[in-house]
């Protein structure tokens, strides 16, 4: 079973879409986990409606005050069943109907990371990779990362962080050489928006201290750091 994790806080608006394009797939071994922070604007009136569109026992739902996006994602884990865990944002979208199936060829093979392109009406086509440059920024989308639950088992993200804690658990998994599996289809869509896509210092000032976490060459250390500064400055002045 494939486990569908979704955090959600005060979005009501985005639900239903988000809803649709779960419903739509043809592969149906699926349980979607919402994680509610205590929405006040309706957020949980529409989980409880879209309760019947399921399967019965295919939606289930916390809803409860947490430390943030990463305590939300870590609850999902403990609550879902499923063998492998993928993790949408509540404005995300499944690229199609056949997105679910698409993946699900690749859910029996020895790899513990399975790695999807994202379609972003902004960027077009983003293809995920571990490559030298996402030691200068995060290069694996959140939206196409399909895990096997095997991985959470030694540690889950790290609650401290507000926007880098996926980036950080992937380098993680990458320093321990975890085994991983490239997907080449759209798993979804991803639009523009969310607290990571802000320009705000706090998001580069964690991406620092994050790959710090990581990187042992004092040299480049300083060089990925002057990169985020450079880059914080450059957004900062076109926005």
């Amino acid at each position: 079973m494939l486990s569908i994790i979704i955090p959600t806080y005060n979005c009501a608006p985005v639900l239903s879409g988000m809803f649709d394009s779960i419903l739509c797939q043809t592969f149906t071994d699926y349980e979607v986990v919402i994680v509610d922070g205590a929405s006040v604007d309706g957020t949980m009136e529409i989980v409880y409606a879209a309760q019947s569109r399921f399967p019965k026992g295919r939606l289930q739902y916390i809803s409860a005050p947490d430390g943030g996006i990463y305590d939300a994602m870590n609850k999902g884990i403990s609550v879902s069943r499923g063998q492998w865990l993928y993790f949408m944002g509540a404005d995300d979208r499944l690229y199609d109907s056949q997105s679910l199936m698409q993946l699900s060829s690749f859910l029996h093979s020895p790899a513990r990371v399975v790695m999807c392109d994202v379609f972003s009406p902004r960027h077009g086509r983003c293809r995920p990779r571990f490559s030298i440059m996402t030691w200068l920024h995060n290069t694996m989308h959140h939206q196409g990362l399909v895990y096997h639950r095997s991985v959470f088992s030694d540690r889950k993200y790290d609650v401290s962080l507000h926007v880098m804690g996926d980036y950080e658990f992937n380098l993680w998994l990458y320093d321990r050489g975890c085994p991983m599996s490239r997907a080449r289809f759209f798993l979804s869509t991803h639009l523009p928006g969310g607290k990571s896509g802000t320009v705000r210092w706090e998001n580069y000032s964690e991406e620092i201290r994050v790959r710090n976490r990581y990187l042992h060459n004092p040299f480049a250390r300083v060089f990925c750091a002057m990169v985020s500064v450079l880059k914080y400055g450059i957004k900062t002045s076109l926005c």
